[in-house]
């Protein structure tokens, strides 16, 4: 099992963006753009809102759950699945708390956002939950994309 420090979940963290931006295939660094977009917009947009807050709360957790999880598996496994569940509360109290409560709201723009969260972080979460099925059920256990290897492909 490998050590686990503050700078080696960093750097971890730096080889996923790399492999993300550089090695994945376009359709999927478009998705993963648009998703992290997606994310900061609202607190970039509209930062006294909770929900914006909470949003980027969950995605900079999420970062760093995967990253523990691309350090720890050594790459890229269906198991970084896991490391979007954070937002699966977030989008249950935003779809079922938060958004009703706005219905009535002047704030047409901050809906939309809302919205588009949902959209976004709710298609990667069904794509994670069929990945983390298939890490345990089916046994895709090993590293599909490694930072030092240039021979893989993403999957």
């Amino acid at each position: 099992m490998p050590t686990t420090t503050t700078s080696n979940v960093a750097m971890a963290f730096l080889e996923m963006v790399g492999i993300m931006m550089f090695r994945w295939p376009p359709a999927l660094r478009v998705w993963i753009n648009l998703l992290m977009c997606v994310n900061v917009a609202g607190v970039c947009l509209f930062p006294h809102r909770l929900e914006s807050q909470v949003s980027i709360g969950c995605m900079l957790l999420s970062g760093s759950i995967m990253s523990y999880l691309y350090q720890y598996r050594g790459g890229f496994t269906k198991l970084l699945g896991v490391g979007h569940a954070p937002w699966i509360p977030m989008l249950a109290w935003i779809a079922l708390w938060r958004l009703p409560l706005l219905v009535d709201e002047e704030d047409s723009a901050f809906r939309t956002y809302l919205v588009a969260l949902l959209l976004f972080d709710g298609i990667s979460v069904l794509l994670d939950v069929r990945d983390v099925y298939r890490y345990f059920m089916l046994g895709k256990t090993e590293p599909t994309m490694v930072w030092a290897d240039t021979k893989t492909k993403a999957t």
